[in-house]
């Protein structure tokens, strides 16, 4: 087996160095490799401005197309790597300019030309490019705020605003916020923090609602303990939690807001989401059935059937033990532009 899987690598690779996505542009000794997503992001920096810089917007990195770099590299002086997380790029460009006797300097996140952490901002490649040519000179630009789709309110026909009002008022009958500890996570949903409803006590990322929940529940802290998970940050990471959460049976409420889709980022689908990549009607992963997989029983609810999902909520919240519900409605945004 692991001969075969270094056969499939090598012939993987030997697709990579003939590949036509790979974007090569520009000249003289100085060069960048943007990675994926950060190309554009690199020639919105520049503007079109003309520079004596070799570009290569690379597309595929693993395994790295040695041989087409090897030439790219041959006759460079210095190189940036732009890439989103860590110096990965950068650290293998290192490893075979090394190997192939290259005489050149690259750099990039490894020794902080561009930040360490976060994500790669226009600002942050316009002084990369300065600290590789001095004679760069980037465009005069305005600072822009960055867009937060977090901190926009929900839709007005969201069905996630009576999902939140009903638990709201919920909570209050069964002694407030302050009996109670709220585990939220991102996407839409993350939104709840806003005014009017201001729901969240924790919140961390992606898919692991569930997970801090069962640890908050196992602390033994007085509070009960309420996770609000997305339907497709499920699918993400929060199902390993779950076999964890059935075994154990501790007081917990977990609310699985099922909307079909990814909304906050743009609308992808998961695999519960009933249309593919391009719109088109396809099966979908039944999430209901998958809990029951875990032998657990989830309770299905309706946003547009108010009093029978704060029923829901009151039930979950007497109880001593794990109670799951699913509250399913469909994000309007996106079943508008699927059926228009």
């Amino acid at each position: 087996y692991h001969r075969m899987l270094h056969r499939c690598l090598a012939q993987i690779q030997g697709l990579f160095e003939v590949s036509p996505f790979d974007h090569f542009s520009g000249q003289g000794s100085l060069g960048v490799v943007a990675v994926g997503c950060a190309h554009a992001k690199l020639l919105q920096a520049m503007e079109g401005r003309a520079s004596n810089l070799q570009i290569l917007g690379l597309t595929s990195v693993w395994p790295l197309p040695e041989r087409k770099l090897t030439r790219w590299l041959r006759g460079l002086e210095r190189v940036l790597v732009l890439e989103e997380g860590g110096p990965f790029v950068e650290e293998g460009l290192t490893a075979l300019a090394q190997r192939a006797g290259l005489e050149l300097s690259i750099s990039g996140r490894h020794d902080r030309v561009i930040p360490e952490e976060g994500e790669l901002g226009e600002e942050d490649i316009a002084t990369a490019l300065a600290r590789l040519d001095p004679a760069y000179q980037p465009p005069e630009r305005a600072p822009a705020p960055r867009a937060m789709p977090s901190k926009v309110p929900l839709c007005e026909d969201c069905p996630y605003r009576p999902t939140f009002e009903a638990l709201l008022r919920a909570i209050g009958r069964h002694g407030g916020r302050e009996r109670h500890i709220v585990v939220g996570e991102t996407g839409c949903m993350v939104r709840a923090n806003l005014p009017p409803f201001e729901l969240f006590d924790v919140k961390y990322g992606l898919g692991s609602g569930l997970g801090l929940a069962l640890g908050l529940a196992l602390s033994g802290t007085p509070e009960h303990i309420i996770a609000l998970l997305g339907d497709s940050s499920f699918f993400h990471s929060d199902i390993n939690a779950l076999p964890q959460a059935q075994q154990l049976g501790l007081p917990l409420v977990v609310v699985i807001l099922d909307n079909g889709t990814t909304a906050l980022t743009g609308g992808q689908p998961h695999p519960g989401s009933p249309v593919d990549e391009l719109g088109r009607p396809r099966a979908c992963t039944d999430l209901a059935a998958v809990i029951r997989g875990y032998g657990l029983e989830p309770r299905l609810c309706s946003p547009e059937d108010v009093p029978a999902m704060e029923a829901a909520f009151d039930e979950a919240l007497e109880a001593q033990d794990l109670r799951l519900i699913i509250v399913r409605g469909p994000c309007p945004k996106y079943t508008r532009q699927r059926t228009a």
